[in-house]
């Protein structure tokens, strides 16, 4: 291949900009930056554990620094009377007389001796976005899910150029845990003001217009997702729950392996159980479709944790979708009524995708040397491991 025909075909790999997206030759150096920005928020409140060597001792003072400030404040509990209550500069309490810290009674700052005001100015994005939202009196519940899903929202956009399905375990866990009104726009604003705040020097309008249409491609698809637990949950809890017994499920899901291995022969050599475990995995998956809807913020944590067991059982993560379509197939096949099937197919995908995050996540390739006896890798893996550390890091690559 000449040098003009590898130009050529690095030209097409480029994807032009997103629309209103000035200054940006690409899409990718839009995700370019996006990464780069997360990349430097990511680490901010964590510049103590730069240095090599360091982790342990930085954890040590900290446990120093917290139970010290307990002793520090069961000692200004107890000494004093009634009248000892309030807030402390080292403690978080201050007796009534104290001059080191005060407050007014109309609710302002707090002041020190000299009259300044004191604030303790977050060092994270989880901590600004969390005091954003308090001073724009947003809905708390739904800014925290937001925070448990962005970092894996974000990198998944810089990574692949698109959104998988957090957008949608995210409205499986707003539909479900969130009181009130949810205005999606919230989040935004307190995301915003964080990343100018986190990195105030690089920000500017290229850095605004990158992060306003990431936000508005995530918005895009949780506004889709949102109506879908609440028109789902209930028929598909009925048919799993109800209109099915175990025996029928079981009959069921065994005709979704026979589905499978027709498609898919080396998927037979993979899963060697008997046809009553087979039987128990898609009973298992059929009951998780419908558990995911009425409790979606401990399925995902149940979900990932199986995820992490099928790494020892080295299951391609591509399996996953295959048995989803497997089972979609066939209950459709049945005449089963389309809102059961779509709201199971729905679910189910979700399920399939956290457990391929999960797979891939943690295949590391300390681990995967380990589970294929390749002394020569794991030793390579471990090369860049000190001496002191390479225990650690063996027990945390076997147990997840």
């Amino acid at each position: 291949m000449s040098g003009e025909e590898e130009k050529e075909i690095k030209v097409k790999e480029k994807t032009p900009p997103p629309e209103g997206m000035d200054g940006f030759d690409s899409q990718e150096a839009v995700l370019e930056l996006i990464g780069d920005c997360w990349d430097e928020v990511s680490k901010k409140g964590f510049q103590e554990k730069k240095e090599d060597g360091q982790e342990d001792d930085y954890n040590n003072a900290a446990m120093a620094k917290k139970e010290a400030e307990a002793k520090k404040e069961a000692a200004a509990r107890k000494s004093g009377s009634w009248f000892s209550f309030g807030k402390s500069k080292s403690t978080g309490y201050h007796a009534a007389g104290d001059k080191g810290a005060e407050e007014s009674d109309n609710g302002k700052p707090k002041t020190n001796a000299s009259g300044e005001k004191q604030f303790d100015i977050p060092q994270t994005f989880t901590e600004m976005v969390r005091l954003n939202a308090a001073m724009t009196s947003a809905n708390i519940q739904y800014i925290n899910i937001m925070l448990d899903e962005f970092g894996s929202l974000v990198r998944d956009t810089v990574r692949l150029g698109e959104l998988q399905e957090q957008t949608d375990i995210l409205a499986m866990r707003i539909a479900k845990d969130v009181k009130g009104v949810i205005k999606t726009s919230e989040f935004k604003v307190c995301m915003l003001a964080s990343m100018r705040s986190l990195i105030p020097k690089r920000w500017d309008l290229k850095h605004e217009k990158a992060w306003c249409w990431l936000w508005e491609s995530i918005e895009t698809q949780l506004k889709l997702a949102l109506p879908l637990p609440v028109k789902y949950e209930v028929p598909v809890a009925r048919w799993v729950n109800d209109e099915n017994d175990s025996k029928s499920l079981g009959d069921i899901g065994l005709k979704v392996w026979f589905r499978m291995f027709e498609k898919e022969p080396a998927v037979e050599n993979v899963f060697k159980q008997s046809n009553e475990r087979l039987k128990w995995i898609a009973v298992q998956a059929m009951i998780y479709s419908a558990a995911i809807y009425a409790d979606p913020t401990r399925m995902n944590d149940e979900m990932q944790k199986l995820g992490l067991k099928h790494i020892m059982f080295r299951v391609n993560p591509r399996y996953f979708a295959l048995f989803v379509s497997c089972i979609d197939d066939e209950i459709r096949s049945m005449g089963v009524d389309d809102n059961i099937c779509n709201g199971m197919n729905w679910s189910l995908t979700v399920i399939a995708c956290i457990l391929a995050r999960s797979v891939e996540a943690g295949s590391t390739p300390l681990l995967m040397a380990a589970l294929s006896n390749n002394v020569k890798a794991l030793k390579a893996e471990l090369a860049g491991t000190a001496r002191g550390k390479r225990g650690m890091s063996m027990l945390s690559a076997t147990t997840g």
